[in-house]
Order: C-alpha cells, then structure tokens, then sequence
C-alpha cells in the first residue's frame, strides 16, 4: 500500500477518535515526521509514515533521535493495522481528563 493511503487513512481515524492534527508542513526542515497528532488528553504524538519495507532516510533518523532525546513520542508506521493499535493504546495509556477547560 502507498505511503499516502496509508496516511490518509490513519489521519481520518485519528480524527474519528477525537484527536486533533494530521500533516505537519515544516519548510526548509528535512527528515521532519509527515504527522503530529493531539490526543484528547493532550498528549502529542509524532508520526513517520512509510510504506511497507521502505527505509528511513539519514535525515529522518537524525531527526526522529533528536525528537526521542528530548522525551516526545513518536513512532513509524507502516501499516493502517499498525496505525489503528498504537493510537488506540495511546488513547488508553493516556485517558482524557475531565480538568480540560476552554481558555
């Protein structure tokens, strides 16, 4: 399956799941994850997308160490399967909470 079905799909779950994100569009930034996403409970999670069997790029690993050094989750993906379980074990790792008010 391609990397941009594969994408597509799991944005719109996440969506369907109450979450808020998708694409991030980072100009001039190489090796940047294709996605962030904002749980209900406000955790934030950073998604590589690639289709299955591809590689990651030099940039890319460079960037995903840097962003796992400074403790943010991110993960890659390269199923709609794959996708569907890691964000439904965020979802129950990190329940929403009832203390979130609109500012």
């Amino acid at each position: 399956m391609q990397e941009s079905k594969i994408q597509s799909d799991s944005i719109e779950y996440a969506l369907t799941q109450g979450c808020i994100g998708g694409k991030t569009d980072m100009a001039g930034r190489r090796g940047w994850p294709d996605c962030l996403f904002i749980l209900p409970s406000g955790h934030t999670w950073f998604v590589e997308f690639k289709q299955l069997g591809a590689k990651l790029r030099p940039e890319q690993i460079r960037t995903i160490n840097k962003i796992r050094k400074n403790n943010a989750d991110i993960s890659v993906i390269d199923s709609i399967p794959e996708f569907r379980l890691a964000l439904d074990n965020r979802l129950e790792r990190f329940p929403a909470g009832d203390d979130h008010r609109p500012i």
